[in-house]
């Protein structure tokens, strides 16, 4: 928890609020880097002999698996509004620069009760209502003042990736002075393939609003060998 969180994130609108003198705990909320949950598993087996038969335990025993499992809660969010200051219209609702500073930048007033825990499916196509859901707060024309929303009370969509290996070295027959050893690996990462998408645009006048527009690494495979002697 901060007092003075950043209100925005890597790929939309991002401004640092400060708290007001008189009210310190005014913008007090999560901060950014927040991750409410966070799960991480690494493991490896190794396969032992599985049967007195030589053949079966050379093609069969001896190898190593290994995972890195990780999970985590998306990051928190707040939904900024980047217009200069002007009273709200017909076709723009929301207004703009609320604070009358002459920074183009304000925070609107959220309406609705879903702050969090969308599926990746209404992450990709927009989780979010602008003129519906949101609002400019009501006479910031007269009194300035930022909306009551919230500093960082939207989630982000959560991570999860399930990384592995196997491996095995093989003794080379033709090396058998300098103890040679042939090691075989093969690696896939995000072995489930899932998409684990980015932040959802945080700025009322993006494209990208309430839309997440970036995702993590597909699914990677890759074998190697090596020979130790």
């Amino acid at each position: 928890m901060q007092d003075a969180p950043n209100a925005g994130q890597a790929n939309s609108a991002t401004t640092q609020l400060y708290a007001e003198v008189y009210d310190a705990s005014q913008y007090r909320g999560s901060a950014a880097f927040d991750r409410t949950n966070v799960f991480s598993l690494a493991a490896t087996y190794d396969i032992p002999q599985l049967t007195h038969n030589a053949w079966i335990n050379q093609a069969l025993s001896s190898w190593r698996l290994g995972t890195i499992i990780t999970a985590q809660s998306g990051t928190p969010f707040t939904v900024v509004n980047s217009n200069s200051y002007h009273q709200p219209t017909a076709s723009d609702p929301l207004g703009g620069g609320y604070m009358a500073d002459g920074r183009n930048f304000g925070i609107p007033t959220y309406n609705g009760h879903h702050k969090g825990g969308w599926s990746r499916i209404e992450a990709r196509n927009g989780v979010f209502n602008k003129f519906t859901d949101f609002s400019a707060p009501s006479g910031f024309t007269t009194t300035p003042h930022e909306g009551s929303q919230g500093i960082n009370s939207f989630r982000n969509p959560g991570y999860f990736v399930i990384d592995g290996s196997v491996s095995k070295g093989f003794k080379v027959p033709w090396f058998e002075k300098e103890k040679a050893t042939f090691l075989l690996r093969g690696e896939a990462s995000n072995l489930l393939n899932r998409a684990n998408l980015g932040p959802l645009g945080n700025d009322t006048n993006s494209q990208y609003f309430g839309q997440s527009s970036t995702g993590g690494y597909p699914r990677f495979l890759q074998i190697g060998g090596r020979i130790e002697f």
